[in-house]
């Protein structure tokens, strides 16, 4: 499945395109965020959770002269309320992950480890930008507010580490949603800009002599759709710009 967001007054016409860019200019946005996930398997009980997988990917596109996309400084992801998370008797990773390689994040926090990734990030230089590829690790952090978090350690091959914190919060989107996720960005060193990132979340423990998973879904709604609406905060022009997508992919009863 795969989201593309269009600017509402200049009406980007995208195959597959859905939502849109609530942006006040007279022409299509310089950046543009698409990407797209699936849920795997896709096919699910009716009527109980089962564990699963969720792969997401965000993808910054731009038309801006440098080569550069303009600064995402907010994900916000609203998962369709057939899916939940479980965080009971998973490890908590405490450790200071600040400055670390992979190695020794996830060997801080090997028990927290609830997926990986990667990511893709631009630095402006002339003549062209300088790439950096980041492994991603993400392990199930503190609680914030009384609500479960992803660290989300980012170590570049540059040498550079970026640590963000994901909230995960009840959905205010709607009635078919249930779960978010709420990361903020914010600014990147070296005035690096995120270009895409891609994450897949998997993880299953046993507590008290039950199978737990950290992502547990079902298909129980008539319409046979699972939806993810993403919310995307960018600063275009020194100004902040929100830019939505959504998601829907099908699943199946299993029988």
């Amino acid at each position: 499945m795969n989201w593309r967001t269009r600017s509402l007054v200049g009406a980007i016409a995208l195959a597959g395109a859905f939502g849109a860019v609530g942006i006040a200019t007279a022409g299509p946005p310089p950046t543009v965020i698409t990407g797209g996930g699936e849920l795997n398997p896709s096919t699910l009980p009716k009527n109980k959770l089962a564990p699963a997988a969720l792969t997401v990917r965000i993808n910054a596109e731009t038309t801006n002269p440098s080569g550069v996309p303009d600064p995402m400084t907010n994900v916000l992801l609203n998962f369709d309320d057939d899916g939940t998370v479980t965080t009971k008797g998973l490890p908590i990773c405490t450790r200071n992950l600040e400055n670390t390689t992979t190695a020794v994040a996830r060997s801080r926090c090997r028990p927290s480890l609830i997926g990986t990734g990667i990511a893709h990030a631009l630095i402006p230089a002339s003549p062209e930008p300088v790439t950096t590829t980041a492994q991603v690790s993400l392990f199930n952090g503190p609680k914030r507010g009384g609500n479960p978090t992803i660290l989300l350690h980012n170590r570049a091959d540059i040498g550079i580490t970026v640590v963000l914190t994901g909230v995960i919060r009840n959905s205010t989107f709607g009635a078919d949603f249930g779960k978010a996720l709420d990361v903020t960005v914010g600014t990147l060193p070296a005035g690096a800009v995120f270009s895409d990132i891609r994450t897949t979340v998997k993880k299953t423990w046993k507590f008290r002599g039950k199978k737990m998973s950290y992502i547990s879904a079902s298909c129980h709604d008539r319409n046979r759709k699972l939806n993810v609406h993403g919310v995307f905060k960018v600063t275009i022009g020194g100004q902040s710009q929100t830019q939505t997508g959504d998601v829907v992919q099908t699943c199946r009863v299993k029988r």
